[in-house]
């Protein structure tokens, strides 16, 4: 599901012209790129290796660029 994920944004990446939303995009790849380390690894075998650890920056980043997103589009008036 991550890789699956992280192959969506990267063919959003393709078709965006702005800049910025670009480098977020590929910044969350990176960090959906850990987290795939993280689980394609062997619980026993991770302290050894060199896998980047994620920060509490990297969820402030995801929750900042999620509620631009939110500001941007009408609330929702009915569930869909």
């Amino acid at each position: 599901t991550i890789d699956e994920l992280n192959s969506f944004i990267g063919l959003i990446g393709d078709h965006v012209t702005a800049i910025q939303t670009k480098s977020t995009l590929k910044e969350i790849q990176d960090r959906l790129f850990t987290i795939g380390s993280s689980l394609a690894c062997d619980p026993e075998k991770e302290p050894k290796m060199k896998i980047p650890d994620l920060h509490e920056g990297d969820i402030s980043l995801l929750e900042k660029e999620i509620d631009k997103m939110n500001d941007a589009i009408p609330p929702m008036k009915s569930f869909v």
